[in-house]
């Protein structure tokens, strides 16, 4: 390149970026993009007949609606032309020279992640793997010309800015900021609080008077100290407070109003009449004693079960039996499926056989670690094939 000059615009081919203009680009373009990719994810995630067939994009893309495949290519269209002039100005600053062999190859890769959507599912993964890595080493790696040039504090990211946008934005007089109160809830609420503190110190340098960069830097440190304690520390705690305030106060007002107890005890009710009438679909009846909750099955069909569907049959049966004990007894939790696992067992309903059972290791039980006694828990579950 005979001249080489900073090009810092969105779009633009000519020139170079470094790298703090560049994620800065990429952050407005990704903003952008939203307005195009989320009709198309939104119909993956709906159209989608299982979580399997979330993969297979191409089919997924054919079947979609013809409108949102078009804008969808639209916006590829548009991604792709606005990344590829902001990858080329990146790969010149990296090289220090024009290369137009390496600008193909790395741009066409990046053209390829923008189309993803329309491959088939491996190589989509594989262009999505190769893409992130080519991806961050264009952004990381820093550029023989943008790299030389002076410090300038304007392109260090503000931790205040992006934690606290516009509440920051009012101390420092950046009322851009305030945009922040329309897209929190929405995709775009973590995109511009990223571009916030990008562009924090430079709103902060402009809008405010200093007498000098470092009382600007510790201001700054203050407030990005002060903003990661609210949003880490102080707003979850407030929260969860007042979450568990409400549960509390919705707990209170149902027991202490007999009308609502009397409509939680029938909710409780026809959980349990709903569990029993699940139970029946497995069990053809069942013995409740006071050492052992005996549960009979068909021994054929015992025989077409997999040994997960054995567990949580097992499983089913202990919870049902720690039901039935709590309301012979008028008690609410003295028994539950943990305490009743080992005192509940399968049998064949022809020939009374023993097919199920859950007997855990007892010195794991008294004296394992959590490791071993999570293990010892899944080798617990014993199942025996029914006899001829």
């Amino acid at each position: 390149m005979e001249e080489v000059r900073e090009n810092n615009a969105l779009i633009g081919f000519e020139g170079v970026i470094g790298r703090y203009n560049y994620f800065l680009n990429l952050v407005i373009l990704n903003m952008i993009s939203i307005l195009f990719t989320t009709p198309l994810t939104g119909y993956y995630l709906t159209g989608a007949d299982n979580f399997s067939s979330l993969f297979n994009f191409t089919s997924l893309f054919m079947q979609a609606p013809i409108g949102v495949r078009i804008w969808g290519i639209i916006g590829s269209i548009i991604v792709s032309y606005v990344i590829v002039s902001n990858v080329i100005r990146r790969l010149n600053d990296i090289n220090g020279k024009e290369n137009k062999y390496m600008n193909y190859g790395i741009s066409a890769i990046f053209v390829l992640l923008a189309f993803g959507y329309v491959f088939p599912s491996i190589l989509a993964f594989l262009i999505y793997i190769v893409g992130t890595i080519v991806a961050f080493w264009v952004l990381l790696k820093k550029g023989k010309i943008t790299g030389e040039m002076p410090y300038d504090y304007k392109k260090e990211f503000n931790w205040g800015a992006f934690f606290g946008t516009w509440i920051w934005g009012l101390f420092n007089k950046s009322y851009k900021t305030l945009w922040m109160l329309l897209l929190w809830c929405t995709p775009w609420g973590l995109l511009f609080a990223i571009y916030c503190g990008i562009k924090g110190n430079e709103w902060a340098g402009k809008n405010r008077d200093w007498d000098n960069l470092e009382k600007f830097n510790k201001s700054q440190e203050k407030q990005s100290i002060i903003f990661i304690i609210l949003n880490v520390v102080i707003i979850p705690v407030v929260i969860f407070a007042i979450m568990m305030t409400f549960i509390m106060g919705t707990v209170f007002y149902i027991t202490s109003n007999d009308n609502n107890t009397q409509k939680l005890d029938k909710t409780i009710e026809k959980l349990e009449n709903a569990m029993n009438t699940l139970g029946s679909i497995y069990f053809e009846g069942h013995e409740i004693t006071k050492n052992e909750n005996k549960y009979y099955v068909l021994s054929n069909d015992w025989k077409g079960y997999s040994f997960n569907d054995k567990k949580d049959i097992l499983d089913m049966a202990a919870s049902m039996a720690s039901t039935e004990k709590n309301k012979a007894e008028k008690q609410t939790s003295k028994y539950s499926k943990t305490t009743e696992l080992p005192r509940t067992k399968i049998y064949s309903y022809e020939t009374k056989q023993l097919l199920g059972e859950f007997i855990m290791d007892k010195k794991v039980q008294e004296n394992g670690s959590f490791k071993e006694y999570l293990s010892a828990s899944m080798k617990a579950y014993k199942f025996y094939k029914p006899t001829k």
